[in-house]
């Protein structure tokens, strides 16, 4: 692009063009390596199960997760119905950082708690509790007389877990961490895209340099101060209570923690950088923006090189508009002779940034979703469709812009207009950030009741691949054992391939649930017999020796 001063035109590097081929080059490189899901850590099973009831206590506590975790920053913790902490061993991480597991001491008739705080690869914090049963302990200990603060108990079959929703009880740290999120990344944009407009741009009149040098000094101070405080407060999500200790294993011992420390330093380094040389002051613009594109979900997902490398585009791309935006709005009194050209240079990079934003972004939402549909299944595809939807309004916006300029009318207003617009998706992007693009699988648990017979189904974790099966039939007293049991899943949408029977087997049940008046019949399995997400009818059929059938059925999704 060539823009004039008046004197001598200038030549802007293409900038644009050379992004837009590095994003096809990530693309291909992300198409032709093989890769793998994850997100935030979820946990898939537990030992013992989420509110068993067990005749003798367990000498461990295991949990296993679908994806490792960072090995540094974990805890589990057991407690009784009093809130009184069991002892035991050292929790310990697995080889392949996907289990923990917890030595318990010998316990006695009770209800336990069990509470967990683990990270997951993205950087989040995952979080939650569950309860199981010893022996017959008496009616007032049914369920724990304490509360465990951030932890939700599940009233069903499976562990309540952090999911990373928003909702409008959230507390007011959550509050505090979305409104400091927003802010950070805001002023980390808003200095990059500074930083190179500034080296790509002439410099016009001395007041207008003056207030650019004075500008950009803020939006380092700023940009610094939020870094820091956007640390502090996810550092406290991420360590809790802990002391010095556990925040020194997470700054250098986790992959969010170096992240933020390299940003620390990086902006840091800024102060003595910047303004020395356009070479250098771009490179340093890379560097800040590389480090923030390190962590979030682009570092859940495989291959790394690719989402990273989606994440980074797309932060640029962000940066290109935030910064030219921002700047034409609050120097736009002492733009004078430039102004023109500045209009002119930044509604073009405005427009191939807002291009590059919808080429990664889509790019991007493929590799985190299996399935395109699964936006809508999620808190995250309802804020990306809202993005999207703003995003439509600022290339609507640009339109105007670029229309009015053609014919040398004012642009101040639709330039206002453009920027809260953008604030906007700086707002939603600082929320959706946070929240898991994936749906949660839990383990699946179906009981009905009735006169003459209690069935229950259960599936877990309920995940495409090995599941646990587990039927339970309970019989008047003296009836007998069940002629047949027959447990089919049946794939919704692929009726097609037609169901699949899962051979459950009978098994002894050390849980203590049991109905008066019935007797318990259970039957087990564990295999490969749920292959592939999608929707599935589980139907169970139950022949008791008088012939009589009794047929339960119960719709599911697996993700």
């Amino acid at each position: 692009m060539i823009v004039s001063t008046g004197k001598k035109p200038i030549r802007i590097p293409s900038l644009w063009t050379i992004v837009l081929l590095i994003a096809v080059m990530f693309s291909m490189l992300g198409w032709a390596a093989p890769g793998t899901i994850s997100a935030h850590a979820a946990l898939t099973g537990t030992a013992p199960a989420a509110d068993a009831r067990l005749e003798q206590a367990p000498a461990e506590v295991k949990l296993t997760f679908n994806e490792p975790l960072e090995s540094e920053l974990y805890s589990i913790s057991v407690w009784n119905a009093r809130g009184k902490e069991i002892g035991g061993g050292k929790a310990t991480l697995s080889e392949d950082r996907r289990e923990l597991t917890k030595p318990l001491p010998k316990t006695g008739t009770g209800v336990y708690t069990v509470s967990y705080r683990v990270i997951s690869a993205d950087g989040h914090p995952v979080e939650g509790a569950y309860i199981f049963t010893v022996g017959n302990p008496p009616a007032s200990e049914e369920v724990p007389l304490f509360p465990i603060e951030g932890h939700e108990l599940h009233e069903g079959n499976h562990a309540g877990h952090h999911n990373s929703q928003v909702s409008w009880d959230m507390s007011l740290r959550e509050y505090v961490q979305f409104g400091v999120r927003i802010a950070y990344y805001a002023a980390l944009l808003m200095l990059a895209g500074w930083v190179l407009w500034t080296a790509l741009l002439p410099r016009g009149s001395q007041e207008l340099q003056t207030s650019m040098k004075d500008g950009l000094l803020q939006a380092q101070r700023a940009q610094l101060l939020l870094l820091l405080l956007y640390v502090f407060v996810h550092g406290l999500a991420l360590v809790d209570t802990g002391g010095t200790n556990l925040w020194l294993k997470l700054l250098t011992g986790t992959d969010v923690g170096r992240s933020w420390l390299i940003s620390l330093v990086w902006s840091m380094l800024g102060f003595v950088l910047i303004g020395r040389n356009k070479i250098i002051d771009a490179v340093w613009m890379l560097g800040l923006l590389g480090a923030k594109a390190m962590t979030g979900h682009a570092a859940g997902f495989d291959p790394k090189v690719y989402t990273v490398g989606l994440n980074f585009l797309h932060l640029f791309g962000s940066a290109v508009w935030v910064g030219g935006v921002t700047l034409l709005m609050l120097q736009w009194r002492k733009l004078g002779e430039v102004k023109s050209l500045y209009v002119a240079s930044v509604s073009r990079g405005a427009l191939w940034s807002i291009v590059l934003l919808i080429v990664t972004g889509i790019l991007s939402t493929l590799a985190f979703l299996p399935k395109i549909e699964y936006v809508l299944y999620t808190q995250w595809g309802e804020f990306l469709i809202v993005k999207t939807v703003l995003v439509l309004i600022v290339l609507i916006i640009g339109a105007y812009i670029r229309g009015r300029m053609k014919r040398n009318k004012p642009l101040s207003e639709l330039l206002k207009l453009d920027a809260v617009v953008m604030a906007l998706i700086i707002a939603v992007v600082g929320i959706f950030t946070y929240i898991s693009p994936l749906p949660a699988n839990e383990p699946f648990y179906y009981h009905e009741m009735g006169e003459k017979q209690h069935g229950t189904m259960s599936i877990s974790p309920n995940v495409p691949g090995t599941n646990e099966f587990i039927v339970k039939v309970f019989l008047p007293e003296n009836t007998g054992e069940p002629k047949n049991i027959t447990l089919r899943l049946h794939p919704l949408d692929k009726p097609e391939s037609g169901a699949i029977t899962v051979p459950v087997k009978p098994y002894k049940d050390e849980e203590v649930d049991s109905f008066t008046g019935f007797t318990k019949y259970t039957y087990k399995v564990s295999g490969p017999y749920l292959p592939f997400a999608g929707k599935w009818l589980v139907e169970l059929r139950v022949q008791d020796p008088e012939d009589n059938e009794k047929v339960y059925k119960q719709e599911m999704r697996v993700y």
